[in-house]
């Protein structure tokens, strides 16, 4: 979807946040779950789709609170747990009220659903955020994006963290990347004084 390794400008992303959709529905609610969960965390589209309820960590408070994600996966690295904010939590919470009173995911492992499908499909995941993108730029009279869908948000917020001062290796574990040659891609954003061939050759 994005060889060339596209991020989002600070604008885009700014008017992207303004766009969310408000938890006041079914649709709604998934839709502004799954989209601060890929804004937050920088999951790849299927780890998002594959996601279960089983995968969700809780505190032992009374009403519990959301601690972590669990993302499990096949590839080496790919599995590992993320620490949550209380905007992700907010925003599961309000999905999981709205899910909990949707029939046909009763018994589903699923975290998130369509109205015909108990999970996610790849075209519904790409619509959502493309559609959302496209809104943003209209919202905010910003060009739209050269290339639009969850992997250029994923972009976005591995650039964002090494920005904000995460080492190399720190990006990989977060992200679920073994090498940092997983990285290059997007060299082109990285600061002068973040070197991947350092990490690569230690």
């Amino acid at each position: 979807e994005d060889p060339k390794g596209a991020i989002l400008s600070p604008r885009m992303w700014r008017a992207l946040e303004r766009q969310i959709p408000a938890p006041d529905d079914l649709i709604r609610c998934r839709d502004h779950a799954v989209l601060v969960l890929l804004m937050e965390l920088g999951m790849t589209p299927e780890e998002v789709r594959l996601l279960e309820m089983g995968h969700l960590c809780w505190s032992d408070d009374v009403p519990p609170k959301l601690t972590a994600i669990q993302v499990v996966g096949e590839r080496d690295k790919q599995s590992r747990t993320l620490p949550t904010s209380d905007k992700l939590h907010s925003a599961l919470r309000h999905w999981l009220q709205a899910r909990a009173s949707y029939h046909a995911m009763q018994g589903q492992p699923t975290l998130f659903c369509t109205r015909k499908a108990p999970q996610l499909s790849n075209h519904t995941l790409l619509h959502l955020v493309t559609k959302t993108l496209k809104q943003a730029a209209a919202a905010s009279r910003l060009p739209e994006p050269a290339r639009m869908g969850p992997q250029v948000v994923r972009n976005t917020v591995l650039v964002q963290w090494l920005e904000a001062g995460c080492t190399v290796q720190e990006v990989l574990d977060r992200s679920g990347m073994k090498s940092p040659n997983a990285l290059l891609h997007l060299r082109a954003y990285f600061a002068e004084d973040i070197s991947l061939v350092s990490t690569a050759t230690a």
